[in-house]
């Protein structure tokens, strides 16, 4: 019955992925607010101050986070963003999956993925972004939704993407479906600070960093998953 249940559960939201996933962008025209932007809606983007000839930042947010929640990892790194570049900011939201017991959290990855990938190919074909100007930034089970959107676009390769600390738990070495790698981007670049546990330990970048040996940062105390 659990794994009859789990199937039906993982079925509706690969269905149902664009019922919770939402799009946010951020500039400095909009006073570094959140403004809800629909895939297709391209008065939304002007509106907000969406700028066609600038960098495009996609940030994605991992378990058990949110890009509206203040302090969280899409917050942090808009901010860091807005003060340094002007650039367009979009902050992936898919926190009602995220917030789930891990696996179901797991399963979500390849629909809001496939989803991103629609934004991505929407700002490309419909308002004329150039590919080399879309960077995806991931976190945990971000980064891994980062891939599968850079692999799943179908107007061209996007320039770049970012993983932080990829999640470990339910994604193999020799399984390449679902899961950042190489191939997703023209640049896939990795940065390993958690790796063994709750981080991906192995390479999956063009170049991988691993700070401190990757696995355990001074002064962070003990990992809990």
């Amino acid at each position: 019955v659990c794994s009859y249940c789990y199937d039906e559960w993982q079925r509706s939201y690969v269905q149902n992925a664009s019922l919770y996933t939402t799009f946010l962008l951020c500039t400095r025209e909009s006073d570094m607010q959140y403004v809800k932007v629909d895939i297709g809606d391209t008065q939304q983007l002007y509106d907000g101050g969406f700028n066609v000839s600038k960098d495009t930042k996609i940030l994605i947010h991992g378990w058990l986070d949110s890009a509206t929640i203040k302090g969280l990892f899409p917050q942090y790194l808009r901010e860091a963003y807005m003060l340094a570049e002007d650039v367009n900011i979009i902050a992936v939201n898919w926190a009602s999956l995220a917030m789930l017991f891990y696996p179901l959290s797991r399963s979500a990855v390849t629909p809001v993925g496939r989803y991103t990938a629609k934004f991505v190919d929407f700002i490309v074909s419909e308002v004329g972004v150039l590919p080399s100007m879309v960077h995806l930034l991931g976190h945990s089970l971000g980064a891994h939704i980062a891939g599968v959107a850079g692999e799943s676009v179908t107007f061209g390769n996007v320039s770049r993407i970012s993983g932080l600390d990829p999640a470990a738990p339910l994604f193999w070495a020799n399984d390449l479906n679902g899961r950042l790698d190489p191939s997703d981007a023209k640049f896939v670049d990795v940065i390993h600070t958690e790796g063994g546990l709750v981080g991906y330990f192995e390479p999956c970048g063009d170049v991988d960093f691993y700070p401190n040996g990757g696995s355990h940062q001074p002064g962070c105390g003990v990992d809990f998953f």
